[in-house]
Protein backbone atom coordinates (compact mmCIF):
# COMPACT_ATOMS: atom_id res chain seq x y z
CA UNK A 1 0.00 0.00 0.00
CA UNK A 2 1.40 3.39 -1.02
CA UNK A 3 1.57 5.84 1.89
CA UNK A 4 0.60 9.35 0.90
CA UNK A 5 2.71 12.21 2.28
CA UNK A 6 1.23 14.29 5.07
CA UNK A 7 -0.46 17.39 3.63
CA UNK A 8 -0.76 20.58 5.70
CA UNK A 9 -1.79 22.85 2.84
CA UNK A 10 -3.34 26.11 4.01
CA UNK A 11 -3.80 29.82 3.51
CA UNK A 12 -1.16 31.72 5.45
CA UNK A 13 -2.23 35.27 6.47
CA UNK A 14 0.38 37.88 5.54
CA UNK A 15 0.50 41.65 5.20
CA UNK A 16 -0.84 41.95 1.61
CA UNK A 17 -3.28 39.04 1.90
CA UNK A 18 -3.38 35.26 2.27
CA UNK A 19 -0.70 33.09 0.68
CA UNK A 20 -1.68 29.54 -0.27
CA UNK A 21 1.05 27.04 0.52
CA UNK A 22 1.11 23.32 -0.08
CA UNK A 23 3.15 21.84 2.78
CA UNK A 24 3.97 18.17 2.29
CA UNK A 25 6.09 15.59 4.08
CA UNK A 26 7.58 15.46 7.58
CA UNK A 27 7.96 18.52 9.77
CA UNK A 28 10.74 17.12 11.97
CA UNK A 29 13.86 19.26 11.99
CA UNK A 30 16.33 17.50 9.63
CA UNK A 31 19.76 16.58 10.93
CA UNK A 32 22.85 18.43 9.75
CA UNK A 33 23.57 15.69 7.21
CA UNK A 34 19.97 15.46 6.00
CA UNK A 35 18.53 17.56 3.15
CA UNK A 36 16.51 20.54 4.38
CA UNK A 37 12.97 21.40 3.24
CA UNK A 38 12.71 22.41 -0.41
CA UNK A 39 10.75 25.43 -1.63
CA UNK A 40 9.38 25.28 -5.21
CA UNK A 41 8.38 28.47 -7.05
CA UNK A 42 6.18 28.26 -10.14
CA UNK A 43 6.17 30.44 -13.26
CA UNK A 44 3.74 32.70 -15.09
CA UNK A 45 0.13 31.62 -15.87
CA UNK A 46 0.35 28.45 -13.76
CA UNK A 47 0.29 27.59 -10.04
CA UNK A 48 2.18 25.45 -7.57
CA UNK A 49 0.25 22.48 -8.97
CA UNK A 50 2.76 22.60 -11.84
CA UNK A 51 5.28 20.91 -9.51
CA UNK A 52 3.03 18.00 -8.49
CA UNK A 53 5.11 15.34 -10.29
CA UNK A 54 8.22 16.50 -8.44
CA UNK A 55 6.78 17.53 -5.07
CA UNK A 56 4.75 14.43 -4.24
CA UNK A 57 7.52 11.84 -4.83
CA UNK A 58 9.99 13.91 -2.80
CA UNK A 59 7.54 14.21 0.08
CA UNK A 60 6.69 10.49 -0.10
CA UNK A 61 10.42 9.76 0.20
CA UNK A 62 10.57 11.74 3.45
CA UNK A 63 11.48 15.28 2.35
CA UNK A 64 9.49 18.30 3.46
CA UNK A 65 8.25 20.18 0.39
CA UNK A 66 6.78 23.69 0.33
CA UNK A 67 4.95 24.78 -2.82
CA UNK A 68 3.22 28.18 -2.57
CA UNK A 69 1.00 29.81 -5.13
CA UNK A 70 2.67 33.17 -5.64
CA UNK A 71 0.55 36.18 -4.74
CA UNK A 72 -1.74 36.95 -7.68
CA UNK A 73 -1.86 33.28 -8.69
CA UNK A 74 -3.74 30.08 -7.89
CA UNK A 75 -5.40 29.98 -4.49
CA UNK A 76 -3.48 32.95 -3.09
CA UNK A 77 -4.98 36.42 -2.79
CA UNK A 78 -4.59 39.00 -5.54
CA UNK A 79 -3.70 42.37 -4.02
CA UNK A 80 -3.89 45.25 -6.47
CA UNK A 81 -0.72 45.92 -8.45
CA UNK A 82 -0.22 49.40 -6.88
CA UNK A 83 0.05 47.64 -3.48
CA UNK A 84 2.56 45.05 -4.70
CA UNK A 85 5.29 47.10 -6.40
CA UNK A 86 3.83 45.70 -9.60
CA UNK A 87 4.26 42.07 -8.53
CA UNK A 88 8.01 42.55 -8.91
CA UNK A 89 10.54 39.76 -8.41
CA UNK A 90 12.08 41.30 -5.28
CA UNK A 91 8.63 41.99 -3.79
CA UNK A 92 7.68 38.32 -4.08
CA UNK A 93 11.07 37.30 -2.67
CA UNK A 94 10.73 39.45 0.44
CA UNK A 95 7.33 37.96 1.24
CA UNK A 96 8.62 34.43 0.71
CA UNK A 97 11.52 35.11 3.07
CA UNK A 98 9.00 36.21 5.70
CA UNK A 99 6.94 33.09 5.04
CA UNK A 100 9.97 30.88 5.65
CA UNK A 101 10.60 32.72 8.93
CA UNK A 102 6.98 32.20 9.94
CA UNK A 103 7.37 28.46 9.35
CA UNK A 104 10.36 28.35 11.70
CA UNK A 105 12.84 26.93 9.21
CA UNK A 106 16.61 27.18 9.64
CA UNK A 107 17.76 25.94 6.21
CA UNK A 108 16.12 25.54 2.83
CA UNK A 109 16.77 24.50 -0.76
CA UNK A 110 15.03 26.61 -3.42
CA UNK A 111 13.84 25.56 -6.88
CA UNK A 112 12.43 28.25 -9.18
CA UNK A 113 11.02 27.92 -12.69
CA UNK A 114 10.66 30.73 -15.26
CA UNK A 115 9.18 33.73 -13.48
CA UNK A 116 9.62 31.86 -10.21
CA UNK A 117 13.29 31.45 -11.10
CA UNK A 118 13.71 35.23 -11.22
CA UNK A 119 11.97 35.46 -7.84
CA UNK A 120 14.26 32.69 -6.55
CA UNK A 121 17.35 34.70 -7.51
CA UNK A 122 16.20 37.65 -5.40
CA UNK A 123 15.20 35.27 -2.60
CA UNK A 124 18.65 33.65 -2.67
CA UNK A 125 20.27 37.05 -2.26
CA UNK A 126 17.89 37.84 0.59
CA UNK A 127 18.63 34.56 2.38
CA UNK A 128 22.38 34.97 1.97
CA UNK A 129 22.21 38.45 3.50
CA UNK A 130 20.08 38.07 6.61
CA UNK A 131 18.99 41.15 8.50
CA UNK A 132 16.78 41.83 11.48
CA UNK A 133 15.30 38.63 12.87
CA UNK A 134 15.72 36.71 9.62
CA UNK A 135 17.18 33.28 10.36
CA UNK A 136 16.68 30.98 7.33
CA UNK A 137 19.83 30.00 5.44
CA UNK A 138 19.95 28.93 1.80
CA UNK A 139 21.74 25.65 1.14
CA UNK A 140 21.21 25.10 -2.57
CA UNK A 141 19.57 26.94 -5.49
CA UNK A 142 18.14 25.32 -8.63
CA UNK A 143 16.86 27.49 -11.49
CA UNK A 144 14.83 26.01 -14.32
CA UNK A 145 14.90 28.25 -17.42
CA UNK A 146 14.66 31.48 -15.38
CA UNK A 147 13.66 34.79 -16.93
CA UNK A 148 16.95 36.69 -16.67
CA UNK A 149 17.39 37.96 -20.22
CA UNK A 150 14.87 39.58 -22.58
CA UNK A 151 12.79 37.18 -24.67
CA UNK A 152 9.81 37.45 -27.00
CA UNK A 153 6.47 37.88 -25.24
CA UNK A 154 5.58 34.49 -23.69
CA UNK A 155 1.97 34.79 -24.84
CA UNK A 156 0.75 35.82 -28.26
CA UNK A 157 -2.13 38.08 -29.13
CA UNK A 158 -5.32 36.16 -29.87
CA UNK A 159 -6.57 35.49 -33.37
CA UNK A 160 -4.64 36.23 -36.56
CA UNK A 161 -2.55 39.11 -35.20
CA UNK A 162 1.23 38.64 -35.53
CA UNK A 163 3.34 37.51 -32.63
CA UNK A 164 4.94 40.33 -30.66
CA UNK A 165 8.57 40.53 -29.63
CA UNK A 166 7.72 42.29 -26.38
CA UNK A 167 4.90 42.04 -23.89
CA UNK A 168 4.29 45.81 -23.89
CA UNK A 169 1.27 45.66 -26.19
CA UNK A 170 -0.30 43.32 -23.65
CA UNK A 171 0.56 45.37 -20.58
CA UNK A 172 -0.44 48.56 -22.38
CA UNK A 173 -4.05 47.37 -22.32
CA UNK A 174 -6.25 48.65 -19.53
CA UNK A 175 -6.90 45.78 -17.08
CA UNK A 176 -10.50 45.45 -18.23
CA UNK A 177 -9.44 45.18 -21.89
CA UNK A 178 -6.75 42.64 -21.05
CA UNK A 179 -9.24 40.56 -19.06
CA UNK A 180 -11.61 40.63 -22.02
CA UNK A 181 -8.95 39.89 -24.65
CA UNK A 182 -7.12 37.01 -23.00
CA UNK A 183 -9.03 33.77 -23.52
CA UNK A 184 -8.82 30.12 -22.54
CA UNK A 185 -7.51 29.38 -26.04
CA UNK A 186 -4.56 31.73 -25.42
CA UNK A 187 -3.68 29.87 -22.23
CA UNK A 188 -3.94 26.59 -24.08
CA UNK A 189 -1.56 27.86 -26.78
CA UNK A 190 0.94 28.92 -24.12
CA UNK A 191 0.83 25.54 -22.37
CA UNK A 192 1.25 23.73 -25.69
CA UNK A 193 4.27 25.91 -26.56
CA UNK A 194 5.84 25.01 -23.23
CA UNK A 195 6.04 21.33 -24.28
CA UNK A 196 8.49 19.83 -26.76
CA UNK A 197 5.61 17.77 -28.17
CA UNK A 198 2.50 20.01 -27.95
CA UNK A 199 0.11 17.06 -28.32
CA UNK A 200 1.13 15.87 -24.85
CA UNK A 201 -1.24 18.47 -23.42
CA UNK A 202 -4.18 16.37 -24.68
CA UNK A 203 -3.03 13.15 -23.05
CA UNK A 204 -2.78 11.88 -19.51
CA UNK A 205 -1.53 13.11 -17.11
CA UNK A 206 -1.70 16.70 -18.47
CA UNK A 207 -5.25 16.62 -19.83
CA UNK A 208 -6.71 18.71 -17.00
CA UNK A 209 -4.01 21.39 -16.92
CA UNK A 210 -5.85 23.96 -19.04
CA UNK A 211 -9.02 23.66 -16.93
CA UNK A 212 -7.13 23.94 -13.63
CA UNK A 213 -5.07 26.96 -14.60
CA UNK A 214 -7.90 28.73 -16.41
CA UNK A 215 -10.13 28.39 -13.34
CA UNK A 216 -7.48 30.07 -11.17
CA UNK A 217 -6.76 32.81 -13.71
CA UNK A 218 -10.45 33.73 -13.93
CA UNK A 219 -10.75 34.48 -10.23
CA UNK A 220 -11.05 38.16 -9.35
CA UNK A 221 -7.78 39.96 -10.03
CA UNK A 222 -6.07 36.96 -11.64
CA UNK A 223 -5.61 38.35 -15.14
CA UNK A 224 -4.75 41.80 -13.77
CA UNK A 225 -1.92 40.10 -11.83
CA UNK A 226 -0.77 38.38 -15.03
CA UNK A 227 -0.70 41.76 -16.74
CA UNK A 228 1.50 43.18 -13.96
CA UNK A 229 3.87 40.20 -14.16
CA UNK A 230 4.14 40.56 -17.94
CA UNK A 231 5.18 44.17 -17.33
CA UNK A 232 8.06 42.90 -15.15
CA UNK A 233 9.22 40.60 -17.96
CA UNK A 234 8.94 43.45 -20.44
CA UNK A 235 11.30 45.56 -18.34
CA UNK A 236 14.04 42.99 -18.89
CA UNK A 237 14.34 44.62 -22.33
CA UNK A 238 15.28 47.94 -20.71
CA UNK A 239 18.69 49.04 -19.50
CA UNK A 240 18.26 51.65 -16.79
CA UNK A 241 20.05 52.49 -13.53
CA UNK A 242 18.42 50.47 -10.76
CA UNK A 243 15.98 48.98 -13.28
CA UNK A 244 14.36 45.55 -13.08
CA UNK A 245 17.06 43.99 -15.27
CA UNK A 246 19.98 45.59 -13.43
CA UNK A 247 18.69 44.62 -9.99
CA UNK A 248 18.04 41.04 -11.11
CA UNK A 249 21.50 40.68 -12.64
CA UNK A 250 23.15 42.21 -9.57
CA UNK A 251 21.31 39.72 -7.36
CA UNK A 252 22.37 36.84 -9.62
CA UNK A 253 26.04 37.85 -9.58
CA UNK A 254 26.03 38.07 -5.78
CA UNK A 255 24.89 34.48 -5.14
CA UNK A 256 27.49 32.27 -3.48
CA UNK A 257 25.38 29.19 -2.69
CA UNK A 258 25.62 25.99 -4.73
CA UNK A 259 23.61 26.71 -7.88
CA UNK A 260 22.39 24.65 -10.81
CA UNK A 261 20.74 25.84 -14.01
CA UNK A 262 18.47 23.41 -15.86
CA UNK A 263 17.09 23.89 -19.37
CA UNK A 264 15.05 21.85 -21.81
CA UNK A 265 16.72 21.69 -25.21
CA UNK A 266 13.41 22.45 -26.98
CA UNK A 267 12.38 25.39 -24.78
CA UNK A 268 10.27 27.77 -26.90
CA UNK A 269 9.45 30.17 -24.02
CA UNK A 270 12.96 30.93 -22.71
CA UNK A 271 15.15 29.45 -25.48
CA UNK A 272 18.03 27.21 -24.45
CA UNK A 273 20.30 29.47 -26.55
CA UNK A 274 20.18 31.79 -23.52
CA UNK A 275 21.38 29.11 -21.10
CA UNK A 276 25.11 29.86 -21.27
CA UNK A 277 24.58 33.62 -21.12
CA UNK A 278 22.42 33.12 -18.04
CA UNK A 279 25.07 30.85 -16.54
CA UNK A 280 27.54 33.71 -16.97
CA UNK A 281 25.43 35.80 -14.58
CA UNK A 282 25.71 33.18 -11.83
CA UNK A 283 29.27 32.64 -10.57
CA UNK A 284 30.07 28.94 -10.24
CA UNK A 285 26.68 27.74 -11.46
CA UNK A 286 26.47 24.31 -13.09
CA UNK A 287 24.39 23.97 -16.28
CA UNK A 288 22.48 20.86 -17.30
CA UNK A 289 20.40 20.41 -20.45
CA UNK A 290 17.51 17.92 -20.48
CA UNK A 291 17.09 16.49 -23.95
CA UNK A 292 13.70 16.06 -25.56
CA UNK A 293 12.13 18.58 -23.22
CA UNK A 294 10.46 21.98 -23.49
CA UNK A 295 10.12 24.83 -21.01
CA UNK A 296 8.75 22.86 -18.04
CA UNK A 297 10.67 19.64 -17.26
CA UNK A 298 8.80 19.31 -13.96
CA UNK A 299 5.67 18.78 -16.06
CA UNK A 300 7.02 17.11 -19.20
CA UNK A 301 9.97 15.01 -17.98
CA UNK A 302 9.77 14.87 -14.17
CA UNK A 303 11.78 11.63 -13.91
CA UNK A 304 14.66 13.17 -15.86
CA UNK A 305 14.47 16.28 -13.70
CA UNK A 306 14.60 14.20 -10.51
CA UNK A 307 17.68 12.39 -11.84
CA UNK A 308 19.40 15.70 -12.51
CA UNK A 309 18.53 16.99 -9.05
CA UNK A 310 19.72 13.76 -7.40
CA UNK A 311 23.03 13.84 -9.26
CA UNK A 312 23.51 17.48 -8.28
CA UNK A 313 22.93 16.58 -4.66
CA UNK A 314 25.35 13.65 -4.77
CA UNK A 315 28.11 15.75 -6.32
CA UNK A 316 27.66 18.56 -3.81
CA UNK A 317 27.83 16.07 -0.93
CA UNK A 318 31.02 14.37 -2.16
Amino acid sequence: MVRLPEDRSRLLPMAPGRLWIQDLGPTDEPGLDDPPPVLMLHSLLVTGWDFRFLAEPLAAAGRRVLVPDLFGCGNSDRPGAPDTTGYGFAWHAELLARMLDRLGLTRVDVIGHGYGGSVAIHLARRLERPHGEHRVALRRLTLIAPHCLPVAAPIALPGPMPRLHRAWSWVGFAPLVFRTAFRRADLRRFLRRSLSIPEQLDSEPLRNDVDVYWDRLCRDGGLEAVQAMLAQLDRLHEIAPDGVRERLHAAARSITSETMLIWGDHDAIVPSALAERTQGLLPGAELRIIEGCGHAPQRERPEALREVLDSFGRRMND
